[in-house]
């Protein structure tokens, strides 16, 4: 399986990185290394992790504590679409 990463989620996770960076430059690395290893972790077993609704195609993995990664899969290809805070509304897609 291939994973794409949108702009969007570049974007969320770029600005997030940003944000941390603000605090704590190795609370920051310690983000994007969670982050790596989950990105691991759905390619190994995208299947694994639940859907944001019953209706979805959407799922979320868990990272850092407080933020998930919302993808879905469409052909062999993971999308992952957004990184948001899970005390973000996410619920809407």
């Amino acid at each position: 399986m291939k994973i794409f990463i949108s702009n969007k989620a570049r974007d969320d996770l770029y600005l997030i990185s940003i944000y941390k960076r603000r605090y704590s430059i190795s609370n920051s690395q310690k983000f994007l290394e969670d982050f790596n290893s989950a990105i691991q972790s759905l390619y190994l077993f995208p299947y694994m992790y639940p859907k944001i609704s019953i209706n979805s195609s959407y799922r979320k993995i868990l990272f850092s504590k407080n933020y998930l990664i919302i993808y879905f899969i469409n052909n062999n290809v993971i999308y992952i679409d957004s990184i948001v805070n899970c005390k973000q509304n996410y619920i809407e897609y």
